[in-house]
């Protein structure tokens, strides 16, 4: 698996995913159903998989008195996440910065002009 760590860093070559986003914490059967489900679209488009996470997870930033409890390091998460058959997996950096975006930007700055998601 091939882990890309924020726009910053460089762009994928194999752009234009379908993606599955969320912090995928547990890997419980809700995501795996996520899971599957983006593996059907990516094959019926011959596009490659890509789970995008947050590290730190949101509500660590925006309640930091009360964090979420973790079930899965991040080490953790890539590997379950690989043994799912994800190609990669896209990590942004959960800050002040992205918090203050608004959708359009988000969808803007990483889906389309990082990822080049398809689905």
């Amino acid at each position: 698996m091939l882990i890309l760590r924020g726009p910053a860093a460089a762009r994928p070559v194999d752009r234009g995913y379908v993606a599955a986003i969320g912090n995928f914490d547990g890997l419980h059967l809700g995501h795996q159903a996520i899971l599957a489900r983006a593996g059907e679209r990516a094959e019926a488009l011959g596009l490659p998989r890509v789970v995008l996470t947050f590290e730190p997870h949101p509500r660590e930033y925006f309640a930091p008195q009360s964090p979420p409890a973790r079930l899965m390091r991040l080490r953790d998460k890539a590997g379950w996440l690989a043994q799912a058959g994800i190609e990669r997996l896209a990590v942004l950096r959960f800050d002040a910065r992205l918090a203050a975006w608004d959708a359009e930007t988000f969808v803007e700055c990483i889906l389309d002009r990082w990822l080049g998601v398809r689905q």
